[in-house]
């Protein structure tokens, strides 16, 4: 029941609106951990469980195929919790080997996980839309897919499949912000997998070297609503260092911070920067050229052309898959600027390291954001040739309920919490980072081709963003015009 009481608290945060970022002193965001100091065991033991709809069905031996993507062959990126083949006394692997035959003797199914790279999974709902073939019952597809998907039809609405109830905690409500074009609903991010939680941005830094250099405690700063780009910066140029004396920054030296290419959209999205938005209607409006927007995005691009304080792995190593947590472990940037998924991957690290929500663009922000990865994140979709909605709506259903209150408390507590943060107060952070995810139209979306080429400026570190704009625009509103029709054609 334990388990249960904090799963259920900590999801209950991810229904907090993205317009509602957590504020500088972290107020307005209640962690799991201090919902439990609150309430007195006996009176959370008492809690209603939320529960879902479902029937009592057999459904007298239909294979479910769950088609799931992987990530370019990065395997931090896995979608290693839909199935496991045996228990192993894991706490996580163990929860999704229950998973599967709970549902599976709950319903007389077989659960079949049809993993693919991420490409070669678009191309096989592809070909089964077109050819009219029920070869998948549910898709778990990376969102740089789900626009070409959506506009050849391969996807159905979701809220026409029964029993799939999109105002239970097992959904992200923030994600229909993006996803709910027309008011219709293709995809959502559900507890279905935990793989979204790894892709969520974040700050690590490095407490060794905080104290090293007299900089102050983080979470203070954190807490405080210091924590900004100009803070970020100003402790980066403190401990930049060539470490060989060669004259040159490379690998080899020390940083304030390494990112890769993705960053610099999820420092802008904290900065509450967004590239489109939907209207009252569903309908996607171009939000990036505002006065605003360009003022923090040359704020950015003056930063990280300070290539002694800052490092592009993508860009200046020639092993980026090992340096982008290398670097960070090895003592050589005081802050890694990255997602989740690198976690797990800084266990065996010497020094102690803490766990923070991008910084702000300044003190005027009126809190913290927690952007997405926006061409990486999972997305539950239901392919619009299943001939058994009915099936495919109970099995979506009972594994993101059960993922919710099963698999999301052995991720969040054991393999997060419990293993991998070294202090109570990461554990906060998470607890933070968590309930203020966002996501972002324009970048989901790509659209008129603008996440590459805002990420062309910040890569070359150079660009005129009021220009980019203009030249941009009118491709923009085509691509939005385009997936509008192409949806309204759906029925």
């Amino acid at each position: 029941m334990k388990k249960l009481m904090a799963a259920l608290l900590f999801a209950s945060l991810l229904l907090v609106s993205c317009g509602e970022a957590a504020s500088g002193a972290v107020s307005g965001t209640t962690s799991p951990a201090a919902e439990n100091e609150a309430v007195p065991e006996e009176t959370a033991e008492t809690e209603p469980e939320i529960k879902p709809d479902l029937p009592e069905k057999d459904m007298n031996g239909a294979v479910i195929n769950i088609l799931t993507e992987d990530w370019a062959g990065y395997t931090p990126l896995d979608m290693d919790d839909i199935s496991v083949e045996e228990l192993n006394g894991e706490d996580f692997n163990d929860a999704i080997f229950a998973r599967q035959k709970k549902i599976e003797e709950e319903y007389g199914c077989v659960i079949v996980q049809m993993n693919y790279p991420s490409a070669d999974g678009q191309s096989k709902l592809l070909k089964a839309a077109q050819s009219g073939d029920d070869a998948y019952q549910i898709a778990i597809v990376r969102s740089n897919q789900y626009s070409k998907l959506l506009s050849s039809g391969a996807l159905m609405d979701i809220t026409t499949v029964p029993y799939i109830d999109l105002e239970k905690p097992w959904y992200d409500k923030n994600s229909l912000s993006a996803l709910g074009l027309l008011n219709r609903t293709f995809g959502i991010v559900s507890n279905i997998t935990m793989n979204a939680y790894k892709l969520i941005f974040c700050a690590y830094f490095n407490m060794n070297m905080m104290d090293d250099y007299g900089l102050g405690n983080m979470y203070e700063i954190v807490n405080g609503g210091g924590w900004t780009w100009d803070q970020m910066y100003s402790m980066g140029k403190t401990v930049a260092a060539d470490l060989n004396s060669d004259g040159k920054f490379t690998t080899d030296d020390r940083y304030g911070f390494t990112y890769i290419s993705d960053v610099p959209e999820g420092l802008l999205n904290a900065a509450d920067v967004r590239y489109a938005s939907l209207d009252a209607d569903g309908i996607p409006e171009n939000t990036i050229n505002t006065e605003r927007n360009i003022t923090v995005m040359q704020r950015l691009l003056d930063m990280l052309s300070d290539t002694e304080t800052s490092l592009n792995i993508h860009k200046r190593s020639t092993n980026a898959f090992v340096d982008e947590v290398g670097m960070f472990m090895n003592k050589q940037a005081l802050f890694a600027l990255a997602g989740i998924y690198y976690a797990p991957q800084f266990r065996p690290m010497e020094d102690h390291f803490g766990i923070i929500p991008l910084p702000k663009y300044d003190d005027a922000q009126d809190g913290y954001r927690s952007p997405m990865f926006c061409n990486v994140f999972p997305l539950t979709a239901i392919p619009s040739t299943v001939a058994d909605k009915e099936n495919a709506g109970i099995i979506t259903e009972a594994m993101s309920y059960e993922g919710y209150t099963g698999l999301l408390s052995s991720f969040y507590g054991t393999l997060l919490q419990g293993k991998i943060t070294r202090d109570e107060e990461s554990n906060k952070m998470l607890d933070m980072i968590f309930s203020i995810t966002f996501y972002d139209s324009g970048l989901l979306y790509q659209f008129g081709g603008m996440l590459s080429s805002m990420r062309n400026i910040y890569a070359n570190l150079k660009g005129d963003f009021a220009s980019t704009f203009a030249k941009n625009e009118s491709k923009v509103q085509k691509d939005i015009d385009k997936l509008m029709d192409s949806l309204q054609s759906i029925e």
